[in-house]
């Protein structure tokens, strides 16, 4: 899935982590439909995405201490717990091998700077980017930045984290109205166990009846 509509908003200390979660879930939530997502309650799912930061214009930058006020827009986002399994994959590469959150937004973020580059190139309307020293090459605008937000570890040796006491863990666990009121304590939809974040086959009952 990709954002492809701005969620813009302004922040005077540049970005905080929770801005940056809060925004993401704000958007899967008011811009992607319905369909695909679990069913509240009962099946769960794991988001990524990739969020665009740039300085407002127009500000003055006499003061090294003043802070920079920026929009924030996600430009892609994926959902998505499964890998199809070593039994399923085919040579000829007709079948996507992970549909993991994290990889469904890093592809859908190549697809958006893509259609930048060629909105560059025609020169239609404004890009991200920018001609480069040599002709024929391009760089992105020096104001701006992107973040890659997760709301799980990544699959893999990025999750193994010891196991320690609620109270030692660096973040609380997230749920489905942590957007709206991020100092409650819940289970989680959107969040997931070690267990569950295991690549699983398509075919596995726990992914078919977890998976959105």
């Amino acid at each position: 899935m990709s954002g492809r509509h701005p969620d813009l908003s302004t922040s005077s200390t540049m970005w905080t982590p929770d801005e940056i979660a809060r925004l993401c879930y704000e958007h899967y939530g008011s811009r992607l439909p319905k369909q695909g997502k679990p069913e509240p309650n009962r099946e769960w799912t794991l988001l990524a995405a990739v969020v665009k930061i740039q300085p407002i214009a127009g500000q003055a930058c006499d003061c090294p201490d003043k802070q920079v006020q920026v929009t924030k827009e996600v430009v892609s986002m994926g959902t998505g717990t499964k890998c199809i399994g070593q039994s399923k994959m085919r040579k000829s590469g007709d079948i996507l091998n992970d549909s993991h959150a994290e990889v469904i937004a890093r592809r859908s973020f190549q697809r958006y700077l893509l259609h930048q580059l060629h909105l560059a190139a025609t020169l239609k309307e404004d890009s991200i980017f920018i001609p480069g020293t040599q002709r024929g090459l391009w760089k992105l605008r020096p104001d701006l930045s992107f973040l890659f937000f997760s709301s799980h570890t990544p699959c893999g040796d990025a999750s193994i984290i010891p196991m320690l006491e609620f109270e030692d863990q660096p973040c609380y666990p997230v749920n489905r109205d942590w957007a709206h009121n991020p100092s409650m304590e819940a289970s989680g939809n959107l969040e997931a166990t070690e267990d569950e974040r295991k690549c699983e086959d398509s075919d596995s009952p726990v992914t078919k009846k977890n998976e959105a």
